[in-house]
């Protein structure tokens, strides 16, 4: 029996699948979306380089020009002619991107753009309600300080520790991290929002972060973030790498056979030696001095090592060779060019040179790997959530599923208001 060839369209465009007339339309508006937010293009230009005929594209802008998401610039020459470039109005329409840290709570508003509107920063509380209810309040405190109309909130992403199920949006049990155990997060902040939400691991989110707004031309780069937990990104080939079960692990890689006691119930690992908990609670331990208060935090050993201290520099330098020895499995295992740091540990100047030159002594291999420490100080992890939700809502139905965005397409009909 012979097939029949498949039928043609006048585009050159995604074939819809039969009985989805809807989905391809919203395909192409989100594609014309998604190229108009790279740089101001005219109809012509739209239409070249999406693939689709003039008149559809003609078409699709006069609607999102009336959705208040395009608007017509001036008109300039080209080649003799005189073509309106269109814009994509970053204002339109705006995401939250917030970082479930283990010790605070940030969240950015961010335009359609990405640019960042307002900020914030609060403690975390003491179970999930409550952080979902301080992270409900702190981002009407942002709507209302930016100046923004509610119902322009499109989407929100979320960086969280792992271990999660990103697919189904659920907190499984990360180590240190008290009052979270399977809590349904998407779910959660889905029905206070009424819009789409996209978890990620905290640092896959720090990761995408570094690579689109500090190392936009490396093809592959790892963030680590090193804090109460510790934890790495992985941007492989220009893409966030999640592997099948959840890639970036560092933590829990073992590099002390032996070695003291992890929050995971393992040995040896880099987080029993150089996540911040670990390097306070040796300290507090072999403190000599009877009098004086404990160290209460891990400013309280930023500080003595600032003020000289031996025993500070001597704890926080064994933290940054546990990390150093982390890094070099990374580095000898996937070669990135660049290993960006974050979190506070990277405070340290002793642990920063301990993780470094461990690194160097270890990591075997021609290929450079540069060290740097992040320019986007503790909102790396919510920046790169806000990335994560602008990329879904700018990414085709057909890829992503329709049911992740919202009825009207990527941003909802008047948005613009």
């Amino acid at each position: 029996m012979k097939r029949r060839p498949a039928q043609q369209g006048k585009d050159k465009g995604l074939a819809a699948p039969s009985g989805r007339p809807q989905l391809l339309r919203l395909h192409n508006r989100t594609l014309i979306l998604s190229l108009l937010r790279q740089q101001p293009l005219s109809r012509a230009e739209l239409s070249r380089r999406a693939g689709l005929a003039l008149p559809t594209v003609s078409r699709l802008v006069d609607q999102l020009i009336r959705d208040g998401l395009v608007e017509e610039g001036q008109k300039q020459a080209t080649g003799g002619r005189h073509a309106t470039r269109l814009h994509l109005r970053a204002e339109a329409g705006f995401v939250l991107g917030a970082e479930l840290g283990r010790d605070q709570i940030s969240v950015v508003l961010s335009d359609l753009q990405g640019s960042v509107r307002a900020q914030a920063g609060q403690p975390r509380a003491e179970t999930a309600e409550h952080d979902v209810a301080r992270l409900a309040t702190m981002a009407g405190g942002l709507l209302k300080e930016a100046g923004v109309d509610p119902r322009r909130l499109v989407g929100i992403g979320v960086g969280v520790p792992g271990p999660l199920d990103a697919s189904a949006g659920t907190v499984i049990q990360p180590p240190n991290f008290r009052g979270w155990s399977y809590v349904p997060l998407r779910d959660l902040l889905r029905e206070r929002f009424r819009v789409p939400v996209w978890i990620e691991n905290d640092a896959n989110a720090g990761a995408l972060a570094e690579h689109v707004l500090g190392y936009p031309q490396s093809r592959n780069l790892a963030f680590v973030l090193a804090d109460a937990g510790v934890g790495a990104g992985l941007v492989l080939e220009g893409q966030l790498y999640r592997g099948a079960g959840g890639a970036g692990e560092l933590g829990h890689c073992p590099v002390q056979l032996g070695g003291p006691t992890c929050p995971c119930g393992r040995r040896g690992c880099v987080e029993a030696i150089a996540s911040t908990d670990a390097m306070l609670e040796r300290f507090t331990a072999l403190r000599h001095e009877p009098a004086g208060p404990a160290p209460a935090g891990f400013e309280d050993l930023l500080a003595a090592e600032a003020a000289g201290d031996p025993l500070a520099r001597q704890v926080l330098a064994r933290g940054g060779r546990a990390l150093g020895a982390g890094l070099a499995i990374l580095a000898n295992l996937v070669s990135p060019e660049v290993v960006v740091l974050g979190g506070r540990s990277i405070r340290s100047p002793s642990f920063l040179q301990a993780a470094r030159r461990e690194l160097g002594r270890r990591r075997f291999g021609t290929g450079e790997v540069k060290l740097a420490t992040t320019q986007l100080g503790r909102t790396s992890v919510a920046r790169g959530a806000a990335l994560l939700a602008l990329q879904g809502l700018f990414q085709s139905p057909f890829t992503m599923g329709a049911e992740a965005l919202p009825p009207s397409g990527p941003v909802p009909q008047g948005a613009g208001g």
